[in-house]
């Protein structure tokens, strides 16, 4: 999955941020959010109860700041030419699409593995 949160952050960089390397920049920033997000994730799954528990709300919500923070300012230190609000933007932007890609992921994994099971 990581690898096509990468792909997709790319494209997104690609359009908001066309003096980027982007490819390089969304493989680094997110495996380096992913590895300071993983404490979060362990946390996060021994709250929660199912997809409808107000806690998820909250817990994406923390975890996307987190993510479009990290990750800009890894942009930032990669791509010191590029205004700091397109960074920031770019940053939101390809977040938002990750996150509504693992949340559809996150509600379709019980079906497709009921499906598969049975």
């Amino acid at each position: 999955m990581l690898a096509v949160v990468i792909g997709l952050e790319a494209i997104v960089y690609r359009r908001m941020l066309p003096d980027a390397k982007a490819v390089r920049d969304s493989a680094i920033a997110n495996i380096a959010s992913t590895l300071l997000g993983i404490p979060f994730l362990w946390f996060g799954i021994g709250q929660l109860s199912d997809l409808a528990d107000l806690f998820w709300f909250g817990f994406l919500v923390v975890t996307w700041a987190l993510s479009v923070a990290v990750e800009a300012g890894i942009l930032r230190l990669l791509e010191r030419s590029i205004d700091w609000r397109k960074i920031v933007a770019a940053s939101a932007t390809a977040n938002v699409l990750s996150y509504l890609l693992l949340l559809v992921a996150l509600i379709l994994a019980p079906t497709i593995l009921a499906l598969s099971t049975g």
